[in-house]
Protein backbone atom coordinates (compact mmCIF):
# COMPACT_ATOMS: atom_id res chain seq x y z
CA UNK A 1 0.00 0.00 0.00
CA UNK A 2 0.95 3.72 -0.70
CA UNK A 3 2.12 6.07 2.43
CA UNK A 4 2.72 9.67 3.14
CA UNK A 5 6.13 10.18 5.42
CA UNK A 6 4.65 13.47 7.35
CA UNK A 7 7.34 16.19 8.19
CA UNK A 8 7.37 16.64 12.07
CA UNK A 9 4.59 19.30 12.23
CA UNK A 10 2.52 16.76 10.39
CA UNK A 11 1.55 19.57 7.52
CA UNK A 12 3.78 18.85 5.02
CA UNK A 13 4.60 15.52 2.75
CA UNK A 14 7.97 14.66 2.94
CA UNK A 15 8.24 11.63 1.11
CA UNK A 16 5.95 8.74 -0.62
CA UNK A 17 6.11 5.15 0.28
CA UNK A 18 5.20 1.74 -0.34
CA UNK A 19 5.01 -0.35 2.87
CA UNK A 20 3.16 -2.52 4.71
CA UNK A 21 0.48 -1.79 7.55
CA UNK A 22 3.05 -2.65 10.32
CA UNK A 23 5.68 -0.16 9.16
CA UNK A 24 3.36 2.49 8.17
CA UNK A 25 2.44 2.35 11.54
CA UNK A 26 5.55 1.85 13.43
CA UNK A 27 6.87 4.93 11.53
CA UNK A 28 3.92 7.43 11.82
CA UNK A 29 2.67 6.99 8.22
CA UNK A 30 -0.42 8.48 6.75
CA UNK A 31 -2.43 6.93 4.25
CA UNK A 32 -1.87 8.20 0.45
CA UNK A 33 -4.41 10.25 -1.20
CA UNK A 34 -4.78 11.07 -4.74
CA UNK A 35 -2.88 14.32 -5.61
CA UNK A 36 0.07 13.95 -2.76
CA UNK A 37 3.28 15.10 -3.65
CA UNK A 38 6.87 15.68 -1.95
CA UNK A 39 6.88 19.09 -0.42
CA UNK A 40 3.06 19.84 -0.82
CA UNK A 41 0.87 21.08 2.05
CA UNK A 42 -0.70 17.97 3.82
CA UNK A 43 -4.40 18.46 2.49
CA UNK A 44 -6.08 15.30 2.73
CA UNK A 45 -9.79 15.38 1.39
CA UNK A 46 -12.45 15.16 3.60
CA UNK A 47 -14.06 11.66 4.88
CA UNK A 48 -18.25 12.29 3.94
CA UNK A 49 -19.94 12.54 7.58
CA UNK A 50 -21.21 8.83 8.02
CA UNK A 51 -25.01 8.09 7.10
CA UNK A 52 -27.05 8.79 10.68
CA UNK A 53 -28.07 5.02 12.32
CA UNK A 54 -31.55 3.88 12.55
CA UNK A 55 -31.70 4.97 16.19
CA UNK A 56 -30.11 8.66 15.60
CA UNK A 57 -33.16 8.94 12.91
CA UNK A 58 -35.91 7.92 15.52
CA UNK A 59 -34.48 10.01 17.80
CA UNK A 60 -34.29 13.00 15.44
CA UNK A 61 -38.28 12.19 14.74
CA UNK A 62 -39.20 12.13 18.33
CA UNK A 63 -37.63 15.63 18.85
CA UNK A 64 -39.21 17.34 15.56
CA UNK A 65 -42.50 15.73 16.97
CA UNK A 66 -41.82 17.22 20.30
CA UNK A 67 -41.06 20.69 18.86
CA UNK A 68 -44.05 20.89 16.59
CA UNK A 69 -46.39 20.13 19.41
CA UNK A 70 -44.38 23.28 21.19
CA UNK A 71 -44.88 25.32 18.57
CA UNK A 72 -48.71 24.26 18.24
CA UNK A 73 -49.02 25.30 22.08
CA UNK A 74 -47.50 28.41 22.02
CA UNK A 75 -50.08 29.36 19.22
CA UNK A 76 -52.64 28.37 21.04
CA UNK A 77 -51.52 30.32 24.23
CA UNK A 78 -51.33 33.32 21.62
CA UNK A 79 -54.80 33.23 20.77
CA UNK A 80 -56.13 33.09 24.44
CA UNK A 81 -53.84 35.64 25.47
CA UNK A 82 -55.26 37.83 22.38
CA UNK A 83 -59.16 36.97 23.20
CA UNK A 84 -58.31 37.83 26.80
CA UNK A 85 -56.80 41.23 26.14
CA UNK A 86 -53.17 40.37 26.92
CA UNK A 87 -50.09 40.50 25.21
CA UNK A 88 -48.84 37.82 22.60
CA UNK A 89 -45.42 36.14 22.98
CA UNK A 90 -42.87 37.56 20.54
Amino acid sequence: MDWIVLSSDKTTIENLIVADQNFADAYGCVPFYDGAEIGAAYNPPLLPAPLPTEPQLLGQQITDEQLARIELGQRQTDIELSILGGTQHV
